[in-house]
């Protein structure tokens, strides 16, 4: 039987940034996404994209939700090497990105969002880094500059901080401070229960653990995780063996 792709956030982290999920509004295929991720399976995910592009004439929320999954694909398609496909994605995605940011100036989600696919293109042609890179830090901080609260302006900006080089002004610790304030963020707002992300967002905390000499900490995550999903595939089989 041929091995499914996941969607590990290792995968997802691509150049500064990982983009995070707009908790607020109404997943129409949140069922759907969540148990694409869990098992990766990569083609029920795609499916979703598909039905959400010929929806007809969607909603603010549902063209969010549409560029959050063109993210998230994006991410996986750059993570196996898939690069043409990638760039189509990302073509999109500005396309949709900037008409929302057209209706909605002021949406963190969306801001931070284009800073994401900024980095993809990045991660495309790492010779734009110099005028990319700035362009997509000043998004994302603009992102949570307009909505601290926001779990996709406050992850993203968590993620910038870890990646960055410190001569930018990049630190560890500051971001995996902010990536923790998101998780807080999704736990009291009661955001966490089958919720792809949530699940994504302590993957990757727990893996920065590890990184920064805390392979303790980063079990009490994993555990954490398997106690919310125990069928988390990635988790359960390769990342986390008792």
């Amino acid at each position: 039987m041929e091995r499914k792709k996941y969607i590990p956030a290792a995968l997802l982290l691509i150049a500064l940034v990982i983009s995070g999920i707009n908790t607020s509004a109404q997943k129409q295929y949140s069922d759907e996404i969540y148990n694409a991720y869990i098992s990766g399976d990569m083609a029920a995910w795609e499916r979703v994209i598909r039905a959400l592009e010929n929806s007809g004439t969607p909603s603010l929320s549902q063209k969010l939700e549409l560029a959050e999954y063109y993210y998230a694909h994006t991410g996986y398609l750059l993570g196996v090497g898939r690069k043409s496909e990638a760039k189509d994605y990302i073509d999109k995605a500005d396309i949709l990105v900037d008409r929302i940011l057209s209706a909605a100036p002021d949406n963190a989600t969306a801001t931070s969002l284009k800073g994401i696919f900024i980095a993809y293109r990045m991660e495309l042609n790492k010779l734009k880094a110099p005028v990319l890179g700035p362009q997509c830090m000043k998004l994302i901080k603009k992102a949570y500059f307009l909505d601290p609260a926001n779990v996709q302006a406050v992850s993203d900006l968590g993620n910038m901080y870890y990646h960055c080089p410190g001569v930018f002004g990049g630190d560890k610790a500051k971001g995996m401070g902010y990536l923790y304030d998101a998780v807080g963020i999704m736990e009291s707002r009661h955001e966490s229960a089958r919720n792809w992300f949530y699940l994504n967002l302590l993957t990757m905390l727990a893996q920065y653990e590890t990184e920064t000499g805390s392979p303790e900490r980063a079990g009490e995550i994993y555990r954490k995780i398997l106690n919310t999903e125990p069928d988390f595939i990635w988790v359960r089989d390769e990342l986390y063996r008792r």
